[in-house]
């Protein structure tokens, strides 16, 4: 199971998402909630974060600053916006701090939930290539390490004729 974070400074939006949606449908656990950037970076200290879904404006900090310090902290969490301006220069700022997608409010449960699923499908396959990875390091460094034994057994083979 994902845990999911709703960063929104307006309750009635952070209640909407977290009420809204049947989140265990899509394989999210835990839905943690924040009503500013201060209050998301405690969750992320307390909780592995999988996905954050945020509103760009906010009391004392956006929702890009926010974006940028998960980007250091938590380079594996997936970020949707959400949010009720559509500034060409935040969907910029978005997109060249890699965030998941960015969304205009008011928006369909569905399409939230079909996005949150696009983004969970996105760590699932983040997971099977570290998974890969770390089984290829395995067998890579196994067969570095009998490599001199085999070059050793070949040339024992070829000198007592056994080839």
């Amino acid at each position: 199971m994902y845990n999911l974070l709703v960063v929104d400074d307006e309750e009635i939006a952070v209640r909407g998402v977290v009420r809204g949606i049947d989140w265990a449908s899509v394989e999210i656990g835990n839905v943690f909630t924040a009503y500013d950037a201060a209050e998301a970076r405690d969750v992320f200290r307390q909780h592995t974060i999988h996905i954050m879904i945020s509103d760009i404006e906010m009391p004392s900090e956006t929702g890009i600053n926010l974006l940028e310090w998960v980007n250091e902290q938590s380079p594996h969490t997936e970020t949707i916006f959400l949010t009720g301006h559509a500034d060409f220069r935040y969907a910029q700022q978005a997109i060249q701090l890699s965030s998941f997608d960015y969304l205009l409010k008011p928006i369909d449960h569905e399409q939230l939930k079909a996005c949150v699923g696009k983004a969970l499908e996105k760590i699932r396959q983040r997971e099977q290539e570290a998974e890969f990875r770390k089984t290829y390091e395995y067998y890579y460094e196994q067969w570095n390490r009998q490599l001199p034994l085999l070059i050793e057994r070949f040339w024992q083979d070829v000198f007592h004729h056994r080839l």
